[in-house]
Formats: structure tokens, C-alpha cells, sequence
């Protein structure tokens, strides 16, 4: 008995005896374009990034302020008319001048003492001569020895009236430098506390300025104090409205810990270093997160936040391993700028290790199991 085309093609014999050939080839060419397709799919393009290992501790975050490091007000060293003082907001290098100060009878003081000074050198000049004239005659029994002896106390006495003199002129000459207010830092003005044409007292505030170098102050709970640590670099997120999060995110270093916890709020005060990173957009007073430690560091395995996929309340990351990429479910931890911290599911041991590759860019639409080429970061910046 002849087969039919239906069981020679699929081994099953047609009841009816008919044949199906355009249904079988159909149905041969639906199975066979999966196959096709992952074939002809292209490989998706990411940027990678290795997991690493580092200490770090369990951080809270805590509102501070950046403040200038030096506040002063210049006072006037010397009493006068104040003629000019430098505009609120200029910039001012150290020794610059910030203020001017006249007073008319310090110039008729300076050339009463000027002219002290010079009938003074002229006194010490002629008596000078004069002993030169004595000694020869005295050599030629022309002149008396007491002669000799009273021109020596005489030149002796002006010697003394010459640099008194100059000592007078120039206590007037270090006066008349006080008349000139100059910046004892690089910073700004911020302040008038006199007015141009105002009459000064020495003593008496003319300018406030501000150093150009800046800190953070943070206060932080007392509990906090065996955890900080001189030299910690601590994350801050400067909020200036000029970008997200991970642009403003920052390090600084902590200076030093003020070692008095304030009655009222139960609080202690850290600096931290800020200087180097001070621009025209951070001012004095403006806000900032400061993220310090709540217990000791310890060890954890880390990954790039970017790397981070968030699908459903449940985070995974993606592996790269022989250029494809593998979904790995995550938890995430305690974050360290601009990475974080995680581990497996409950109860599994960490499913990443340091030197894997994890995807940081194009992970957004990457699926389980899909081709990837890695892009450099030569090719990257190109692009």
C-alpha cells in the first residue's frame, strides 16, 4: 500500500486518505523562523563595568551647610576720613587694598618730621667736618684737647637727635600705611559697616569680608562620635539646581570634629575639607546632604549604581559572560557615591564577584540570554 504525502512528511497516516502538502510546508516554515530570527538578531551595545570589593559602612544621610573659612571684619588701624572702600562683591587677592583712609594732618606731621630728619643729618654732617678740622690742628698744638672732647659729645649728642628723628618719622611712615586697609586673605566683599566720607576711629569696623576657601559644617548626633574619624572621605550632594544627583555627588574629607555636644540639641559639629572644589555657583550658606557612618566599616561586594535595573519593586543587574547577558536578581544595600552595595536573595550566597563584568549603559531594554558588544570608552567618547 502507498504512503501519502502527509505520512511520508510527518509519519502519521491521514484517516481520510487525503493529502496536505501546502499545510505541511507551512507549518514546516513557522517552526523554522525562531530559529531564523535569533540568527539575524543583532547584539545589543553596552558599556561594562568589573564589580569590586571595598570597606564600607552603613551611612546616613544629614542636611549641612558650606561656609566660608574665614569671616572678618577689617577695622581701621588709624583714625580719618574713609575716602574709599572696595564694592560689595569684588574679589580681593591677599594684600590687596580694601579700604583708604585720609587724614590731612598725618601729611603736614610726615613733612614736620621729614624736615627734623634732614636739619638733623646736617647737624651730624658739620659736626663731623668739624672734628676732622680739630684733630689735624690739635696734631699741630692749633687746638685745645678740651676742644676736641667737647666737638666728640656734641657729634655724640647730634647722632642721637638724628636717629631719634628717623625714628619719629618713621613711626608716622608705619601710621600712614595703617590709613590703607588690604585683604589679609583671598576673598570677597560682602559688607559695608562704613560709608566713603564717613570720619573713622581706630578701632572702628569699615569692611566685612569672606575667605574665597570654604568647608562644610554638618551637625550630626552625639551617637555619632565613634565613627568619625580624621581624614574619612565622606559623600555630599551639593543642591544648586544645575543637575541631578550623580553630577553633584562629591567627596570631602573630614577636618576635624568639635569635641562638644551642644546642651539644647544633643549635637556635635564636623568639618569637612572643601577646598579646591569652591566655583561661583558655591556660596556661603548654600545646602548640602552630608552622608556620614552609623556604624564600623566592613567588607562588601559592589556595583556601579547605573548597573542597577529596577523592574517591579525587584532589582537584578545584568552579567556579561562569552558576550551575552546574564540576569542575575539582586539586593541592593548601602551606597558609597556612585556605587553600591549588594547581595543574593534571601538565603543565597552573593551570585557576583569581583571581576565580573555588569552592564552600566543599554541595560535598560536588555533581555536574559541576548547578544551584547561591549563598547569601549575610546569608542564611546568618539560617538
Amino acid at each position: 500500500m502507498k504512503k501519502t504525502i502527509t505520512e511520508a512528511r510527518t509519519g502519521v497516516a491521514d484517516p481520510a486518505g487525503r493529502q496536505w502538502p501546502g499545510l505541511v510546508f507551512l507549518i514546516s516554515l513557522l517552526a523554522a523562523m525562531p530559529a531564523f530570527g535569533q540568527s539575524r538578531e543583532r547584539p545589543a551595545v553596552v558599556k561594562v563595568m568589573p564589580v569590586r570589593t571595598a570597606m564600607v559602612a552603613p551611612s546616613r544621610a544629614m542636611p549641612g551647610e558650606i561656609q566660608t573659612l574665614y569671616r572678618v571684619n577689617l577695622k581701621a588701624e588709624s583714625s580719618g576720613t574713609l575716602d574709599h572702600v572696595a564694592d560689595l562683591g569684588t574679589v580681593v587677592e591677599t594684600g590687596e587694598t580694601v579700604a583708604v583712609i585720609v587724614d590731612p594732618a598725618h601729611a603736614l606731621r610726615l613733612r614736620e618730621l621729614q624736615q627734623d630728619v634732614a636739619s638733623a643729618q646736617a647737624r651730624v654732617a658739620f659736626l663731623q667736618g668739624e672734628a676732622r678740622r680739630l684733630a689735624s690742628m690739635h696734631k699741630k698744638n692749633l687746638a685745645s684737647a678740651r676742644e676736641v672732647e667737647q666737638n666728640r659729645s656734641d657729634l655724640a649728642q647730634a647722632n642721637s637727635q638724628r636717629q631719634a628723628a628717623e625714628a619719629r618719622l618713621r613711626q608716622l611712615q608705619q601710621s600712614l600705611k595703617r590709613l590703607v586697609l588690604r585683604a589679609p586673605f583671598a576673598g570677597y566683599v560682602v559688607e559695608h559697616l562704613a560709608q566713603p566720607g564717613e570720619y573713622v576711629r581706630s578701632g572702628d569696623p569699615v569692611v566685612r569680608l569672606v575667605s574665597r576657601r570654604q568647608r562644610i559644617a554638618v551637625n550630626l548626633p552625639w551617637r555619632a562620635a565613634p565613627y568619625v574619624k580624621k581624614g574619612q572621605q565622606w559623600n555630599v550632594i551639593l543642591t544648586d539646581g544645575s543637575g541631578g544627583e550623580q553630577k553633584n555627588r562629591h567627596k570631602a574629607r573630614v577636618m576635624a570634629m568639635v569635641p562638644t555636644v551642644a546642651n539644647a540639641s544633643r549635637q556635635l559639629t564636623v568639618f569637612l575639607d572643601w577646598a579646591g572644589k569652591e566655583t561661583e555657583t558655591t556660596l556661603d550658606g548654600q545646602p548640602v546632604t552630608v552622608f556620614y557612618p552609623q556604624a564600623e566599616a566592613r567588607e562588601f561586594v559592589l556595583v556601579p549604581r547605573d548597573a542597577l535595573v529596577l523592574r517591579q519593586g525587584k532589582s537584578h543587574v545584568f552579567r556579561v559572560r562569552d558576550h551575552r547577558a546574564e540576569k542575575i536578581v539582586v539586593i541592593p544595600g548601602v551606597g558609597d557615591g556612585d556605587w553600591i552595595a549588594i547581595r543574593g536573595p534571601a538565603g543565597q550566597a552573593n551570585p557576583l564577584k569581583p571581576g565580573d563584568e555588569v552592564v552600566v549603559r543599554g541595560n535598560e531594554r536588555l533581555r536574559d540570554g541576548q547578544g551584547v558588544r561591549i563598547l569601549e570608552a575610546s569608542a564611546e567618547n568618539r560617538q
